[in-house]
């Protein structure tokens, strides 16, 4: 709503007799200028706590304080739309939907599905197009086991598929450009910073549930990979990065992802 400056109102005013003094009717002018200003402040003040009326220099001052991540990509209106729905997204902070939306707006922009397994193989899934699903199954050979720790319920793994991007393969550390300190990471063209999201996403600081620790992050490249019930999950060698094999170390872990370790 457009608010007429009261500097503007004073040509009506001028009409009194008293008003048609020249340095008089300059006075008031100065004070309805001032007055104006004031009130023009205290507008964009009010503006500003609210995501669609507040500029774009505002956005990222009320993500801060309102927890929620810019997306490395995303557009106004896709922030904006994540700003307005604030306390909704709050309220279910901790649960692994929530963790997963939030990593989706952090990757707005590419189809991302999220899966969040927990110690005890339960699998909750948000597809691309924010489908929700939950899986479970406690039959030996068919659910999650990363280290053969069963007792540790409070533990959690996220995998992130990038089967359609933000990220795709690299080559490893010592092939080609990779090096110590390039800003990036081995095996995939993700940078550190990325990680380093994710990590913050993943923790009881940012929208992993207080009682919980995220034990690893999981950038899958192969939309197939770890399906519930399939061979292709953790068989309780995963915790460390190889085994013996007839006296021989060979890779423990699937080869085509990128593991990012949790934080509390």
């Amino acid at each position: 709503m457009a608010i007429t400056p009261l500097r503007n109102r004073l040509p009506i005013l001028a009409r009194a007799r008293w008003l048609r003094n020249f340095w008089l009717y300059r006075l008031i002018w100065t004070i309805a200028l001032h007055f104006d200003v004031l009130i023009d402040l205290t507008l964009q003040a009010v503006r500003l706590r609210f995501p669609s009326q507040a500029g774009p220099d505002a956005l990222p001052f009320l993500g801060q304080e309102r927890g929620i991540i810019r997306g490395r990509a995303e557009s106004d209106a896709s922030y904006i739309g994540r700003l307005l729905r604030w306390l909704t997204s709050r309220a279910r902070k901790g649960s692994p939907y929530a963790l997963a939306e939030q990593i989706q707006g952090y990757l707005a922009g590419w189809s991302c599905m999220v899966r969040v397994f927990s110690n005890n193989g339960a699998c909750a899934t948000k597809a691309a197009d924010g489908t929700e699903s939950f899986s479970f199954s406690g039959a030996p050979g068919s659910t999650w086991d990363w280290d053969g720790d069963t007792v540790d319920w409070s533990r959690f793994w996220v995998v992130v598929y990038s089967d359609s991007g933000p990220w795709t393969l690299d080559s490893a550390w010592g092939v080609g450009p990779e090096t110590w300190g390039d800003g990036g990471t081995w095996g995939s063209d993700a940078t550190q910073s990325d990680g380093q999201m994710l990590q913050y996403l993943c923790s009881s600081q940012g929208w992993g549930a207080p009682h919980a620790v995220c034990q690893q992050i999981i950038i899958s490249f192969d939309a197939a990979q770890f399906t519930p019930f399939w061979a292709d999950l953790p068989d309780g060698t995963w915790g460390s990065w190889y085994k013996i094999v007839g006296g021989v170390a060979v890779p423990s872990r699937a080869a085509n992802c990128l593991y990012i370790p949790g934080v509390a």
